[in-house]
């Protein structure tokens, strides 16, 4: 079974909330509260990420996408470290739109709504945008054909940009 590290901003935290009591009891999920964000730069939060053990080849991070979720350092760092390769690849992403981000539902999205690094990689063909979803075998699947698309495809994986210094204000 695969481990889920869930990457989300403040600003969402009904939908981690949600996404604890539709899929705690089902997957082993690891998550950084924004509140216990240490004062550290982005290279390091980055390199606690990928040497903690909570990012590795059994785990696919899941990054909850909001109406601010393009705005977060703390989302840019953690979709950072997601795309270090380890092993000679990244770790599997999977996007998800929540409801109440503008382009929920919309088969276009407008790149400014998005956390760049994930616009990139939807760019590259290294990622799938999702919406929102409560099936527990509906994300399953899309769990695995990320983790396949991190062993596959692991070359198309785009963490090209430095990283956020700041949070952007709204």
């Amino acid at each position: 079974m695969l481990d889920i590290f869930l990457a989300y901003d403040n600003s969402d935290e009904y939908w981690r909330l949600r996404f604890d009591d539709v899929f705690g009891r089902l997957f082993k999920c690891h998550q950084i509260s924004p509140m216990d964000l240490q004062a550290e730069t982005g290279e390091d939060y980055v390199e606690r990420l990928t040497t903690s053990g909570m990012l590795n080849r059994e785990t696919v991070m899941v990054v909850l996408i909001g109406p601010k979720a393009f705005a977060s350092k703390k989302l840019d760092w953690e979709i950072s470290a997601a795309l270090k390769k380890k092993g000679g690849r990244p770790t599997g992403l999977v996007p998800v739109r929540l409801p109440n981000h503008e382009d929920h539902g919309k088969k276009t999205v407008s790149p400014k709504r998005f956390p760049i690094r994930i616009v990139d990689n939807l760019h590259s063909g290294f990622l799938k945008l999702y919406d929102w979803t409560e099936s527990s075998k509906e994300l399953q699947s899309r769990l695995y054909a990320a983790e396949k698309d991190s062993r596959t495809k692991p070359n198309k994986a785009d963490n090209s940009r430095s990283l956020m210094k700041r949070d952007m204000f709204l």
